[in-house]
């Protein structure tokens, strides 16, 4: 019966000095390569405020900054691509697109 009673303890006390690595809201130190955000699948990483979806780092390494139906994407070499309905401003209300089969110097 005693050892019934060790055994019990053992395997309720366990789980207690068992833990994982968590991230700090006000930050982390001694980080390493082996330390990272993100996942360890196939699968996007999620960024959300208020419960709503408003960035993914996808899969294939791209970025996509908004929801999914109105975004900016910047893929790994860099290309901005919309999508959407929303209305992309530069600045001063000044429009700037490049065609892709016209150089930039030929679009002034």
């Amino acid at each position: 019966m005693k050892t019934l009673h060790t055994l019990i303890a053992i395997v309720f006390a366990l789980p207690l000095s068992m833990h994982a690595q968590s991230w700090s809201t006000s930050g982390n130190a001694g980080l390493t390569t082996a330390n990272f955000l993100g996942t360890t699948d196939n699968k996007a990483l999620i960024f959300k405020t208020n419960n709503r979806e408003n960035g993914r780092l996808l899969n294939t390494g791209a970025w996509r900054l908004g929801t999914a139906t109105n975004f900016a994407k910047i893929d790994t070499t860099g290309k901005l691509t919309f999508g959407g309905t929303g209305v992309y401003v530069v600045g001063d209300n000044k429009f700037i697109f490049q065609y892709s089969g016209m150089p930039i110097k030929d679009c002034f």
